[in-house]
């Protein structure tokens, strides 16, 4: 096990102490720079609390120039072909019920994945012990049998009556222990707790949802102590009452599902919901709409609007939440002049 010391005087990678040649200290962005550029004038969204659009200040600046440069870069070269070759389109609506096939590198995208996630929790001053024990296989790929994880991976499809431009549109999101829920949240509207059918995972040291573009993946980092049965039911739940396909080492090509209600075009993916939660929610969103189609109403609703409209009224309320972002600012006045600031 490779240990980091927290001072950061040191590479939180290699463990080398910075100096001005290969082990410089440079800033390691949360999100991978190829990604936030594919995505310029989108929402970046930790936890769907704390929100960015340019991802300014959302780096860390403990790695040195050898490692940022050299094995977290050509990580982040994969996922970010991944995601731009893939998921960076839209989904039209009409196809929520159809199957997505794709091809994964195990070891390529789970090393990015525990990348990020090592570097989230970094910048969060959490609890980083798990990853000490995973740096070999991020930095080396050592497989290495102290570490254990299970991720999953669906598709986002829009399947609100509204565009998604008309929400805060936040294709670039970390949730830290998004809810595992049975049912949809819609049977809210009908007195009844949305939230009582949840499912806690056991025995995990943490569990993150992450959204790239129309991507959705779910990681469970195991405790050095789970036991192999919860292990094998979790993971079985997740492939058999939720949607999700189970990435695993010895697999490459996946036919992957949607995993959205409509609720995580509007909230995030703070939740996920199960196979039949999502099926309750389709019912009550074609109750909603009176069975219309929804790719209809999601073209009359834009149409009314326009993307200009559309603009406008997104300039109005970022000026009111980023009223110091100089870009928000230049764009508000744009539409409504000058302000007097």
């Amino acid at each position: 096990m490779m240990y980091i010391d927290n001072t950061k005087k040191v590479c939180q990678y290699c463990g080398k102490a910075f100096d001005r040649k290969e082990h410089k200290k440079t800033s390691e962005h949360i999100f991978p720079n190829a990604l936030i550029k594919l995505f310029p004038e989108q929402y970046i969204a930790f936890n769907d609390s704390k929100r960015f659009i340019d991802n300014r200040g959302i780096t860390i600046a403990d790695v040195c120039e050898k490692c940022n440069g050299g094995v977290l870069s050509s990580l982040d070269n994969y996922g970010s072909r991944l995601v731009h070759d893939n998921f960076f389109k839209e989904i039209h609506v009409d196809l929520k019920d159809e199957v997505f096939p794709i091809v994964f590198d195990y070891y390529k995208l789970s090393r990015w994945i525990l990348k990020i996630l090592y570097n989230f929790r970094r910048s969060k001053n959490k609890n980083v012990e798990w990853f000490h024990r995973a740096l070999g296989y991020i930095l080396q790929d050592i497989r290495i049998e102290n570490i254990d994880f299970s991720i999953f991976a669906g598709v986002h499809i829009n399947t609100t009556p509204l565009p998604e431009q008309f929400y805060e549109y936040k294709p670039l999101q970390i949730n830290e222990e998004p809810k595992l829920i049975g049912n949809s949240l819609a049977v809210s509207s009908l007195g009844l707790d949305a939230y009582a059918n949840s499912i806690k995972v056991n025995q995990a040291f943490a569990t993150y949802s992450i959204r790239f573009g129309s991507l959705i993946l779910y990681i469970i980092l195991w405790d050095k102590s789970a036991e192999l049965t919860k292990k094998n039911y979790f993971n079985e739940l997740m492939t058999r009452e939720f949607t999700f396909k189970q990435i695993i080492s010895n697999k490459e090509k996946y036919n992957l599902r949607r995993v959205a209600a409509h609720s995580n075009t509007t909230m995030g993916y703070r939740h996920l919901i199960s196979k039949s939660g999502i099926i309750q929610d389709d019912m009550f969103i074609s109750n909603s709409i009176h069975g219309q189609s929804l790719s209809k109403c999601q073209k009359i609703l834009f149409d009314s609007k326009g993307e200009e409209g559309i603009l406008k009224t997104r300039a109005l309320i970022e000026m009111d939440q980023f009223p110091n972002n100089t870009k928000i600012r230049k764009q508000y006045e744009k539409y409504y002049g000058k302000t007097d600031q």
